[in-house]
Parts: C-alpha cells; structure tokens; sequence
C-alpha cells in the first residue's frame, strides 16, 4: 500500500489493485517532488546567471561606449596635433628657405632683413622651391624684393655688396 491518503479518501471500496493502477497513471501523468525541486532550483539557477550575464552585457556596453569616446577624442586630439605640426613645420621650412635666399643675396642680418620684409613676408610661401607672395593682383618672389631692397639707398646697410664699399671694410690690417 503505497497511496494511504488515497485509501483515506475512498475508505472501504479501495483495493490493491486500484493502488496499483492509480500508482502506474501517477508515474506517466505526474512528476516526482524531488524532481519537481530538481528542476525548480535549476530554472532559478539559470535565472540567476542570466541576470549575472545581462549585467554583465550592460557593463561591456557602458565600456565600448566609453573607449569609443576616448578614441573619438584622441582622434580629434590628433587631428588637432598634426595640423598644429603641419603648420609649424611649414613655418620652419618657410623661415629657412628665407635666411637661405637672403644668405645667397648676400645680407649681413637675416633677422633686420625680415623685419624690412614682415609685410611681405606674413603672406609668404615657397612655390618650386622659391619664396614668393602675393603683392596686390602679383606673384612678387622674396629675391625680386631683396633687390628692390638693394637698390634702395636707405637699406644699404642690409646687405654686404651694397652701397659705396661695395660691402668690403676699410680700415687698419694687422
């Protein structure tokens, strides 16, 4: 006698092989408590690692969206420094290109000589290997204006092969 509770219910008409029968029916038809509660406590389990697994989704997502911005920012940031180095580098090279023609004219102080020329030199670039600027609607070269400045007598002083001496020093020798 397996099903007491069953033999309670029906009292003096319950028999063995009603017992037998509702035993059989119970085992295809119903699950077992302790399989019940095996398959319960697993469905929370599961439960648990997919909100540990959701949370762990949201995290991976708030870093992406993070490193995202950094990249984003670096980007910019990089953009900004090149641009900022392209620039200063062509200042250097315009700048050198410069002494290098005023050098070869044969100037005495590059740095007086780029004063004279600041108008002439804000706008300056090197075209073909040669420094020019826009003057009015023209293309003047930086070598144009270093002899215009020669020829001009209150810049004499600027260059060595200007003026009376012809640039050469007279005076005591040893």
């Amino acid at each position: 006698m397996k099903l007491q509770w069953l033999k309670d219910i029906l009292g003096d008409s319950y028999t063995e092989e009603q017992d037998a029968k509702v035993c059989a029916a119970l085992g295809e038809r119903f699950v077992a408590r302790t399989d019940f509660n095996d398959k319960v406590s697993k469905l929370k389990e599961a439960e648990a690692q997919v909100t540990q697994l959701n949370t762990a989704i949201k995290t991976r997502d708030t870093q992406l969206e993070e490193l995202q911005k950094q990249i984003d920012t670096l980007t910019q940031q990089n953009k900004a420094d090149k641009a900022s180095y392209e620039k200063e580098l062509a200042s250097i090279r315009l700048t050198a290109a410069v002494d290098a023609e005023l050098t070869a004219a044969g100037a005495r102080n590059n740095v007086a000589v780029r004063a004279v020329l600041a108008d002439f030199l804000k706008d300056a670039k090197i075209v073909d290997g040669k420094v020019s600027a826009k003057v009015g609607d023209e293309t003047v070269t930086l070598a144009a204006k270093v002899d215009a400045l020669k020829k001009d007598a209150a810049t004499d002083f600027l260059f060595a092969s200007a003026g009376k001496g012809g640039g050469k020093y007279e005076g005591w020798k040893p």
